[in-house]
């Protein structure tokens, strides 16, 4: 159970930059289910610190990418906004110099 939840959260940290959005349901399916099967374990104490500290390095990698990825979105939007805003010109301008 552990040792899965470490292989996903070591997963992550090699390939975090290729996954597409398909991936990271994958990935968060995959976590739920480890997730929901630690629950129903009967962990010793010291079981139990490490299990935390696994959940705390997931929690830390999601925030992380999820974070970039909200940047990379953000900056696509801006991106295309400009665009949109160049090609307005553009038109404006075609309009302005077919005028004269």
């Amino acid at each position: 159970m552990i040792s899965g939840l470490e292989k996903l959260a070591a997963q992550i940290e090699q390939r975090a930059d290729s996954f597409t959005d398909k991936d990271w349901e994958g990935i968060m399916a995959k976590y739920e289910e480890l997730h929901e099967q630690a629950l129903e374990c009967d962990f010793t104490q010291e079981q139990l610190k490490e299990l935390g500290r696994v959940e705390g390095k997931l929690t830390t990698i999601f925030a992380k990418e999820g974070s970039k990825k909200i940047g990379r979105d953000i900056k696509n939007i801006i991106n295309g906004g400009k665009a949109v805003i160049d090609g307005f010109l553009q038109g404006v301008d075609e309009v302005v110099n077919d005028n004269e």
